[in-house]
């Protein structure tokens, strides 16, 4: 069976990596698989917090410290391997993803081995990503900032786009041709 192909989209929050992956999804002939971290997380935590509730109600932060802690690597790495199983089923995924730490990029370096793999990803200046911040009205203000100096650390990339110089459909035609012309 054909491997699908990975892309992986990397960005601070605000970035618009969700904007671009539901263009890419509406304009590629090819069917995509399309994973966020976030759906993913709050899956899992619903899973979880159905066997074990008190680990999710009512917890001190400390507490909640402690749980990320301890499940935050194997959520991880689940994601990873989500995504593989999807790869080597035949599916194409896109994946829309925050790489904040050298252990989560190894992770998902680890899919080149065995899967064709695309890394994106997206450049927005501080004070654009904050401004998307504020009128989004679902983040929590300074979580942008957070990823700003360090979202970029860990990959090297097959496309960089500025989704603050190009608009969501620019870039995503970007992405398409990109694609398109590596095979």
């Amino acid at each position: 069976m054909k491997q699908g192909k990975i892309l992986i989209i990397n960005g601070a929050s605000s970035s618009g990596k969700t904007s671009l992956a539901k263009e890419f999804l509406k304009i590629s002939i090819d069917p995509y698989v399309y994973l966020d971290l976030d759906s993913f997380n709050e899956k899992i935590t619903t899973f979880y917090g159905s066997l074990l509730p008190s680990l999710f109600i009512n917890q001190s932060d400390d507490i909640s410290s402690d749980v990320y802690e301890i499940l935050g690597p194997t959520i991880m790495q689940l994601f990873s391997k989500t995504t593989s199983l999807l790869s080597h089923l035949g599916n194409n995924v896109v994946v829309d993803h925050i790489i904040g730490e050298a252990k989560i990029a190894e992770g998902l370096k680890d899919l080149t081995q065995k899967h064709p793999v695309y890394f994106v990803g997206l450049n927005c200046p501080i004070y654009e990503l904050e401004r998307r911040e504020v009128s989004r009205g679902n983040r929590e203000r300074g979580l942008a900032r957070s990823h700003y100096n360090i979202i970029h650390n860990f990959l090297e990339y097959d496309l960089i786009l500025d989704t603050k110089k190009m608009s969501t459909s620019e870039c995503a035609n970007l992405l398409l041709d990109h694609i398109n012309t590596q095979h």
